[in-house]
């Protein structure tokens, strides 16, 4: 089957309650803030692509490549297009990676142009996309024109210019240097007019002093108000420098864990949501089943158990409805190995997987309703069981993370009910047991 995802709702929430529960009875949350009968009022739509440029076309037009697949990520539920590093990369000590940057107002070769970017930047707000750019402000390629400045970075007791702690390929910025900092600043601001972005996501936010994030948010936004700013951080206190959200690292971790079987889904679900705990309202937590570090280290068997684990993994990511949901283009190809992001190279697209991706957006999109409703996690074995309903509206996600076949009672209250399959759109009527093979999953609206 295929793939699912949803967003945001803090909660502050106990342990889930198991004792005593039959399979069709609701496993709630010890003291919810949301009770019975309340409509959640922070209902998300925002849906994240990670997209890898160097991933698209030739040398030289790897940027026009992206730029017409855009329908088709469109297709798939995109409202916010992420771009991984675009920037001109170092050669001197290089080992490849986009993050090592020789000139930050620069367009790497091999992608295009300035007028290739903006061209995909423009034609993603003629589809309704906002597009961030990835900024690296930790460190540098070693050739770039700023390591004159010996100020500008870190040095050891001789004076010599250090890398970040194993990070050998870049020299680590001195952000005690107010030229240094203006220079970055400016050098953001530069990708705002020139190439109308509409937001950062920030590398390594930790490695990079708070009141240096606060400065340039607030630059940023003199630019350009509402800017989206998404930081490569777990740690709550990057909203206080006025970031809009951080990373779910937390989850993604337990959701590996519930797939090996060290989490059982009740568990699983109250992690997730006493994650968000101490979230500030308006502020957000984005979330994935793969992203690039990941799948460059671990090939999805490693992290889920088969291959094939993925959809259900990112369905249930998507449909939980606990964070900002995201995909990264390894997730349409067809692929069984690790994934470098350092490769150049054009990928071929999985059908199957972009059709999954589709579905889920549809499902997504078409529950809105529905996701105001209360959450409703039941205890129904080794199997993620949840619901929704609103209004007249109503969604079920059962997502089996096992590799063996099970069967599921069905909740009271869903059984029976006319409701569309997201895998293939046709209206079902919902039996009082399903049955799952390894790592299936399945989403029913209305």
């Amino acid at each position: 089957m295929k793939l699912t995802r949803i967003i945001t709702l803090a909660l502050a929430v106990g342990a889930l309650a198991l004792t005593g529960c039959s399979s069709d009875d609701p496993v709630m949350p010890d003291n919810p803030v949301i009770k019975p009968g309340d409509v959640r009022t922070d209902v998300n739509t925002m849906m994240i692509h990670e997209t890898n440029p160097r991933m698209y076309g030739t040398d030289g037009a790897r940027l026009t490549a992206l730029t017409s697949q855009l329908d088709e990520i469109a297709r798939m539920g995109c409202n916010v297009l992420w771009v991984m590093p675009v920037n001109d990369p170092g050669q001197d000590r290089a080992i490849g990676s986009p993050y090592c940057i020789r000139d930050f107002k620069a367009v790497d070769p091999h992608l295009g142009s300035m007028a290739d970017f903006k061209a995909l930047v423009d034609a993603a707000h003629a589809r309704g996309m906002r597009v961030i750019l990835d900024w690296i402000a930790n460190h540098t390629a070693w050739d770039c024109a700023w390591i004159s400045n010996t100020s500008w970075y870190e040095t050891d007791a001789a004076g010599n210019i250090i890398s970040p702690s194993g990070w050998t390929d870049v020299a680590e910025l001195n952000y005690d240097n107010s030229e240094m900092r203006a220079a970055m600043i400016d050098a953001m601001l530069y990708w705002i007019r020139e190439a109308g972005i509409d937001g950062f996501r920030c590398d390594h936010v930790d490695g990079v002093p708070h009141d240096f994030w606060a400065e340039a948010i607030t630059a940023v936004r003199a630019a350009l108000p509402g800017a989206l700013m998404l930081a490569e951080s777990s740690d709550k206190a990057v909203f206080d420098d006025g970031f809009d959200m951080m990373y779910g690292w937390a989850y993604s971790s337990n959701l590996q864990k519930l797939y090996a079987g060290k989490l059982n889904a009740a568990k699983f679900v109250a992690e997730s949501i006493n994650e968000l705990t101490g979230v500030p309202e308006g502020k957000l937590v984005m979330r994935y089943a793969a992203n690039h570090d990941i799948v460059a280290e671990n090939t999805v068997a490693q992290l889920y158990g088969n291959a094939a684990a993925i959809g259900g993994a990112y369905a249930l990511t998507v449909m939980l409805d606990e964070g900002v949901p995201m995909f990264y283009t390894s997730q349409m190809i067809d692929y069984t190995g690790t994934k470098s992001f350092f490769n150049y190279g054009a990928e071929t697209f999985d059908k199957s997987k972009t059709d999954a991706l589709a579905h889920i957006a549809s499902a997504y999109a078409a529950t809105v309703k529905a996701r105001a409703g209360k959450l409703k996690v039941y205890q129904t074995g080794d199997a993620v069981t949840l619901s929704r309903s609103h209004d007249g509206s109503h969604m079920l996600v059962i997502v089996n993370p096992t590799g063996k076949d099970i069967t599921v009672k069905t909740p009271i209250e869903m059984a029976g009910l006319s409701l569309t399959d997201s895998d293939n759109g046709a209206t079902v009527t919902v039996p009082s047991t399903i049955t799952l093979g390894a790592y299936e999953y399945l989403i029913y609206y209305n």
